[in-house]
């Protein structure tokens, strides 16, 4: 088994067009949303090529948070990871 220990995070994917001007607005298109972060990347990783991951990462209990642990348990490399929440308050980050 490989142990994991790091961040996690939500990520946000949008298509802006063209890159706003410093100081405006630019509306975005959302093209799609996953668990993220250098530790779960790492992790996913390494239950995609079948060996057995064990991710001690922090979570909250936030909308990011839940969409996070859901995300992991409908994946196809589910039986190769295992995840573990650190206790933490409010909500992982989005990036």
């Amino acid at each position: 088994m490989i142990t994991v220990v790091g961040p996690s995070f939500w990520d946000v994917l949008l298509d802006v067009g063209t890159l706003p001007k410093e100081g405006s607005l630019q509306e975005a298109t959302l093209l799609g949303e996953n668990p993220g972060g250098a530790a779960a990347n790492t992790a996913a990783r390494i239950a995609a090529n079948e060996e057995v991951v064990f991710l001690y990462t922090r979570g909250g209990d936030g909308k990011n948070a839940q969409a996070f642990r859901e995300a992991c348990q409908t994946r196809a490399f589910l039986p190769y990871l295992r995840v573990e929440w650190l206790p933490a308050t409010g909500d992982i980050g989005t990036c």
